[in-house]
């Protein structure tokens, strides 16, 4: 096949949405090359099987902060006051905590791994003073704990 109709498949081949044509129109390589190089480093997406099948989320306590929901990320999870427990009614400042499983830990855990708010061994909680995020309108101070 010569160099003008390869160029030309290419095209016709972006153009219409049906692959992308990752060898190009280089001279360098035969007709029968293919090009296999993945456009990302093979870590950049971990497997489904590495995801926790749950984790903790901990709302270590209340903060005061000049940050306005604008500078951080949005809470990917639902809502906390759905799901976090206090387990001294009444006390805003011992922490909350609660558990999601399933798709919302895995979107979860995918968002505090890329901020920075993914509790390591041995670290508590209220160690991650970073880990804030925009949730019901307000700055919330979320944690995230891998579990299983």
């Amino acid at each position: 096949m010569t160099l003008t109709k390869r160029c030309a498949m290419a095209f016709a081949a972006g153009i219409a949405g049906i692959a992308l044509f990752a060898t190009g129109c280089s001279s360098a390589q035969t007709s029968d090359s293919v090009s296999t190089a993945s456009p990302l480093p093979s870590d950049a997406y971990a497997p489904l099987t590495d995801y926790p099948d749950q984790v903790i989320v901990y709302r270590p306590g209340m903060l005061d902060t000049s940050l306005t929901v604008d500078d951080v990320p949005q809470w990917p999870g639902p809502d906390p006051s759905e799901f976090l427990e206090n387990p001294r009614a009444g006390d805003i400042t011992s922490g909350e905590s609660g558990w999601l499983s399933g798709q919302e830990a895995h979107t979860v855990y995918d968002a505090a791994l890329e901020h920075d708010a993914l509790l390591q061994e041995g670290q508590e909680p209220d160690e991650l003073t970073g880990a804030l995020w925009a949730a019901e309108g307000d700055v919330q101070w979320l944690v995230v704990e891998p579990q299983g």
